[in-house]
């Protein structure tokens, strides 16, 4: 009996025990559901409120508002099948862009999918799952149910007319025609009206879009200035404000910060306090960052260039984004006759060889001065950093006097890189002494530069587009997009041009820089150029030395492609860059430096480059 109400006694033990435990875990049961369903209710309400700002509807400021909006449950029976599989995979692909933290990839994507919705009634609802819920998005078609009271028709925002500022600038390039500075104008109007509403920087420009903003407005030439007040100091200080309040955050990426500057850099904002300091700051939270620059905004910086590098040779994804720019600006537009088009053409056709420059004393406050011209110019980068000079002088061997006694002209066929040149040289407050015009490089020396009063000192060539490298006398092989050969016609340095460099070029002092990063193409060209009367001038001057060979010397190397195959062309026999009549580190100072020579320092391409004398 004893022995039975021990083991009754030791039961009664255990299963109070188990009871104590089993309420334990209910009650850990009930608070992990308790927490779980918290944070789903305030995912779910960040959710909404991102689906708000990421609802797509195609028309943009034409668009009626409307009340609410109903689900599509079966999206196939307004889209066709491969309409739906590109929204689909337009989707995936800013999904996995955004998890790779290719934001700016993410929002090409974006406006994409705007452009696939066929119907101005639908709209297309993504939803972002965050990393720790395995990341990924997914979308809804949605049907606008309008109310019947139309409310006033939606303003774009500053990034949309941003976007559309660039996208009249490219169209106009493609046209070759200036631009219509009456309808920039009127952009840049509509964005300085935005900016003085107190909601824009709440709604409108969260995380980096005024800096997109600020590039975009400056690459379609709509930025002449950056003092306080300026469209570019206040989008500074709306970012300064966004960095103060997200830049200590893990989610933001030193990558993100520097991508932020080099934009306002690229968009020539100099100095900005707030924004620096805020920059600073964050960037101190970041372990990924151990390097800070003296001047955060340095417009030579390689970040800066290589930004710049991608747009001016049109990259893959660059050239995408022009183009959603291009027909941005061309859904919001009225059709035009083809006739009118035709007509403007017409009238603008010899803007280009107008004689603008024939009374230098309009150009240039004193036209009296030697003279820099650079043919092929591009965006203007190594004429812009040579006229800063004279903040930061340096006299050169290959002149006679420092840079800030020079007056500098840039030319080149791209209306739209010519716009963004000239929108810097404005803000800098350089148009006294520095100017950039859309022209072929011939007519600008026979029309323009033979009226120059004073004398013209230096003439650069650097980077032509090059020629097309045939393969065994195969006219068809190579980037057919290239000029065919040497000698076509769209090639830009020809015997006719070298020969006109020669004539307006100071007899006595005038010198003349190639640089290339095709090596066939820099012995081409000076070749032709001692044909025609050029020479080597070693005796006459000695090459520049700076401290950036350095920096040049300890970068490897290697040929590229072209090069090998052109030396399986050509044999071994064949003549190279190389020997003292080539220099192998940078000719001009560091702010001199072009978009491309950065690019190619960076990949470890050579450039191929040389100075020739006149020979009167």
């Amino acid at each position: 009996q004893e022995d039975r109400l021990q083991r009754l006694a030791l039961l009664m033990f255990w299963l109070f025990r188990s009871t104590l435990l089993l309420q334990l875990c209910w009650e850990i049961l009930l608070a992990r559901a308790s927490s779980f369903t918290a944070a789903f209710q305030s995912r779910y309400s960040k959710a909404n409120k991102y689906n708000d700002s990421l609802r797509l509807r195609p028309g943009g400021s034409s668009r009626i508002r409307h009340a609410s909006s109903e689900i599509i449950s079966d999206p196939t029976t307004v889209l066709s099948t491969d309409q739906w599989n590109t929204i689909d995979d337009l989707v995936r692909q800013r999904a996995r862009a955004r998890w790779e933290g290719d934001f700016e990839t993410a929002d090409k994507l974006r406006l994409e999918i705007l452009d696939t919705v066929p119907e101005t009634t639908l709209s297309v609802s993504i939803t972002d799952l965050s990393r720790n819920d395995g990341g990924g998005s997914t979308w809804k078609l949605l049907r606008s149910i309008p109310t019947n009271h139309p409310s006033k028709q939606q303003e774009p925002t500053v990034l949309q007319l941003a976007h559309q500022a660039l996208g009249l600038a490219i169209l106009s390039s493609e046209k070759g025609i200036p631009v219509d500075q009456e309808k920039l104008n009127n952009l840049v109007e509509k964005v300085q009206d935005r900016l003085k509403l107190p909601s824009v920087t709440a709604t409108e420009l969260s995380g980096r879009k005024a800096a997109d903003a600020a590039f975009w407005l400056a690459m379609a030439g709509g930025i002449n200035s950056s003092d306080e007040g300026s469209i570019l100091y206040t989008l500074a200080n709306i970012v300064s404000s966004e960095l103060e309040r997200f830049g200590s955050r893990p989610s933001c990426r030193s990558k993100d910060i520097l991508q932020i500057l080099e934009r306002f850099a690229a968009a020539g904002l100099e100095r900005h306090e707030p924004l620096e300091t805020a920059a600073y700051q964050a960037l101190q939270y970041k372990p990924d960052y151990n390097h800070l620059n003296s001047n955060l905004l340095d417009f030579h910086s390689d970040r800066c260039l290589m930004l710049l590098w991608k747009f001016s040779t049109r990259q893959r994804k660059q050239r995408a984004f022009l183009a959603m720019a291009r027909n941005h600006w061309l859904k919001n537009q009225n059709e035009e006759e083809p006739q009118q088009e035709e007509e403007e053409r017409k009238q603008t056709e010899g803007s280009t060889t107008a004689s603008s420059f024939d009374n230098w004393s309009k150009v240039f406050k004193d036209p009296m001065k030697p003279l820099v011209i650079d043919l092929g110019c591009g965006m203007g980068v190594s004429l812009l950093g040579l006229a800063k000079q004279d903040d930061n002088k340096q006299e050169s061997p290959l002149l006679v006097n420092d840079w800030n006694d020079y007056n500098f002209a840039g030319v080149d066929l791209s209306g739209l890189a010519i716009a963004y040149a000239n929108s810097i040289a404005s803000t800098w407050n350089l148009k006294h002494k520095l100017h950039f015009c859309r022209d072929n490089a011939e007519d600008f020396i026979k029309r323009r530069l033979v009226y120059y009063p004073g004398p013209i000192a230096l003439c650069l060539v650097q980077f032509p587009t090059p020629y097309r490298l045939s393969k065994a006398h195969d006219d068809d092989s190579g980037n057919i997009q290239l000029p065919s050969s040497a000698t076509d016609k769209n090639f830009m340095v020809s015997q006719r041009l070298l020969q006109s460099i020669h004539g307006v070029l100071d007899q006595k002092k005038g010198k003349l820089i190639i640089q290339s990063n095709c090596e066939d193409v820099a012995v081409w060209i000076r070749n032709l150029a001692l044909s025609c009367h050029f020479h080597s001038g070693e005796e006459d001057f000695e090459l520049p030395s700076y401290e950036e060979e350095k920096e040049y010397a300890s970068v490897k190397q290697s040929l590229t492609k072209r090069t090998v195959d052109w030396i399986a062309i050509e044999g071994n026999d064949l003549e190279r860059a190389t020997g003292r009549k080539w220099c192998s580190g940078p000719i001009l100072p560091r702010r001199g430096r072009t978009e491309t020579e950065v690019a190619c320092l960076k990949n470890g391409t050579p450039v191929h480059r040389c100075v020739l004398a006149v020979k009167s």
